[in-house]
């Protein structure tokens, strides 16, 4: 029936078309799973970012910026030979260095500083007096008892009293406004006119750094005394940090004289009755002393107090050399880097076509997933 007759051109026709479909069904799995496999990581991550896993935390966040600030993070560099080379030499010279350092800061000598201050505020002030004329003295250190007169002053002072020939006391010397105040010292006239007659002295803690005295961290005991008339006496105390016996406080008094009146001045002994009464000037002689109104305090430290500073010291030798070694093999790095620009410049041309066949396999197979 010509209904149901085929002819063998149909039946060809339906053998390609079957042919066509089975060939392309493999052709069509294999760009659907390439397609699928492309496409997967950014569906993904997609929907990682849609659901919100792939959203950064907060800890994640606080990481990312205080990273910024990182001052540590470096640039990675391959090793070189110029590199070990400097590396190896700032380690030795940094050590030499720290040890002169080191040296020079032990033999360096103690830094000195002096500060100007009141007698006024900072007195009274304990001061050795010993008697040295023949016949003895009569002492009186006499001041006022209102309020310009600093606090501490022995009562038992003011009051005249006999000190023998070569015995000694402590009296306490403050600065006062008033003329006929202070330390008093009468004694008796020598038989002949003497100008150089000594009548007291003060004792000092004088700087004398030779002989057996450096034994007592340069301290020598030192009288200077006075004669008849008035001397002043600046003060001078040292602070010494760098010792720790006798030597690290120093008092000294140095005594000037300003004046040869030796005649007694009515109303400057403290006690009129016990030391004016029954003694003129004519026997006998008067020597004043006046605290000069500033005094000098001086100390002496070290170069370097603690240890923290020469560690200080030694850290920024070694951060100095490291510094000198990274411009040298910085520069070193590129004059290298130059040189090989200049000797590869010939064959860049020739190079080329290699070069850009390399990255068009490279990039071909990245893109099959090679």
């Amino acid at each position: 029936m010509r209904g149901s007759k085929t002819s063998d051109r149909d039946v060809e026709r339906a053998g390609a078309v079957d042919d066509a479909g089975v060939d392309a069904a493999p052709a069509k799995a294999s760009l659907r799973g390439n397609a699928q496999g492309m496409a997967s990581p950014s569906v993904e991550a997609r929907a990682r970012a849609l659901g919100g896993k792939g959203s950064k935390t907060l800890g994640k966040q606080v990481k990312d910026v205080v990273s910024i600030v990182d001052v540590y993070r470096v640039r990675p560099r391959r090793p070189s030979l110029i590199g070990g080379l400097v590396s190896v030499a700032v380690i030795p010279a940094t050590a030499v260095f720290v040890w002169a350092l080191y040296a020079d800061l032990k033999t360096s000598p103690p830094v000195e500083s002096q500060e100007i201050m009141w007698t006024y505020d900072e007195g009274p002030y304990k001061a050795p007096l010993r008697c040295e004329a023949p016949g003895g003295c009569w002492v009186s250190n006499n001041y006022g008892d209102d309020s310009h007169h600093p606090s501490g002053l022995v009562e038992s002072e003011r009051n005249c009293f006999f000190l023998a020939e070569g015995a000694n006391t402590t009296v306490h010397l403050a600065y006062s406004f008033e003329p006929f105040e202070g330390l008093s010292v009468l004694a008796t006239k020598p038989s002949t006119a003497d100008p150089n007659f000594q009548v007291a002295s003060i004792l000092s803690d004088m700087n004398y750094w030779k002989g057996r005295f450096i034994d007592n961290e340069g301290v020598m005991p030192l009288w200077s005394y006075a004669m008849g008339g008035t001397t002043t006496v600046t003060l001078v105390i040292t602070h010494n940090e760098t010792l720790t016996g006798v030597g690290a406080k120093r008092t000294e008094f140095f005594l000037q004289h300003i004046s040869s009146e030796d005649t007694i001045t009515p109303g400057t002994t403290g006690n009129t009755t016990k030391c004016e009464t029954g003694r003129s000037s004519t026997q006998y002689l008067q020597t004043r002393f006046r605290l000069a109104p500033e005094f000098y305090r001086v100390t002496v430290r070290r170069a370097w107090k603690s240890y923290l500073a020469f560690f200080g010291a030694s850290a920024g030798v070694w951060a100095a050399f490291v510094a000198w070694g990274s411009i040298l093999v910085a520069t070193s790095e590129s004059f290298r880097g130059a040189w090989r620009a200049s000797a590869s410049g010939g064959a860049a041309d020739g190079g080329a076509g290699a070069s850009n066949s390399v990255l068009a396999a490279a990039s071909s197979r990245m893109l099959v997933g090679e």
